[in-house]
């Protein structure tokens, strides 16, 4: 066999092996949202795994993800740290939002710039590029 081939057959995966299958729909994992609660940082892993098979192939590594009570913005991502910030404020303010702005953070794994490649596959994946205001974020 050629070393190309062998590489290809030995290049690692992000797909974990030993976890549990995907059997929860995105249906299922937005009833909280529509309710007003956000989702523990245990499902927000969960919704990020599910976004990276269905938009990524499953492609993009897993960063650290976390709420942040000061935030203002609807999250960030922090490239330098490999890390997924939401902000709790903006997102008890619509609760509803809170799969967009994964998606959108997500997207910055592959896009750090709110460029013209960002805003395709912001438009791709159904996320949006430009969180809502609201006088209590300021």
């Amino acid at each position: 066999m050629n070393r190309k081939k062998t590489q290809a057959l030995a290049s690692p995966s992000n797909l974990d092996l030993f976890a549990p299958p995907l059997e929860i729909s995105l249906a299922t994992i937005t009833e909280d949202a529509e309710n007003g609660l956000l989702p523990t940082v245990d499902q927000l892993y969960l919704r990020f795994r599910l976004f990276n098979v269905k938009f990524f192939a499953g492609k993009l590594p897993t960063p650290r993800i976390r709420y942040s009570e000061r935030l203002l913005a609807a999250g960030l991502y922090v490239r330098n740290r490999q890390e997924i910030v939401l902000s709790r404020k903006y997102h008890d303010l619509f609760p509803e939002d809170i799969d967009d702005t994964l998606k959108h953070e997500m997207i910055h794994l592959i896009h750090f710039n709110h460029n013209a490649e960002f805003k395709r596959e912001a438009a791709r994946i159904g996320a949006s590029y430009k969180a809502k205001s609201h006088k209590n974020l300021r």
